[in-house]
């Protein structure tokens, strides 16, 4: 029982030899955005739809002539002549076919988000030989619980 009661002595003593004090620090919080900008271009082609034109002309308005009557709407153009007792009526409907160049533009938008927490522990200023005193201290320590192991151990 003595023995035990030495020993929780002997670890209350060396445990409550330190104090805690409150730490003080700064926190540092780097937000960085990053953006990056993409361009992709796509060839393509566009066709539109083919149109169609009509005329209306009187019988007597067509004549024999070299410069035929010519009607045009949008891509499309009729022309009308006549050669002796022949009409010839000519239609050109085309479809267009646009090349264009579409450009898609990506933004991609990086948020870096850091935290560099600097903690300063402050150390109280010890002078050298109250430093001798504990480092005495502690090793007297260590001989007494040397002492009684040995003797515990002696006795089993």
């Amino acid at each position: 029982m003595n023995k035990i009661l030495f020993f929780l002595i002997i670890l209350f003593s060396v445990t409550s030899c330190c104090s805690r004090k409150p730490i003080s620090g700064s926190k540092t919080i780097h937000d960085t955005i990053r953006v990056s900008e993409f361009v992709k271009v796509r060839d393509t082609v566009f066709i539109t739809k083919p149109t169609g034109t009509s005329i209306e002309i009187p019988i007597s308005k067509i004549t024999e002539i070299k410069n035929p009557i010519i009607s045009k709407k949008d891509n499309s153009t009729l022309t009308v002549r006549r050669e002796k007792d022949t009409v010839f009526i000519d239609c050109d409907c085309d479809s267009i076919k646009l090349k264009a160049q579409i450009r898609d533009k990506i933004v991609n938008k990086d948020r870096i988000r850091s935290e560099v927490e600097l903690r300063e522990v402050p150390v109280k200023f010890i002078p050298w030989y109250i430093k001798i005193l504990a480092w005495i201290g502690g090793i007297f320590i260590v001989v007494i619980i040397g002492i009684v192991i040995g003797k515990s151990s002696k006795l089993i």
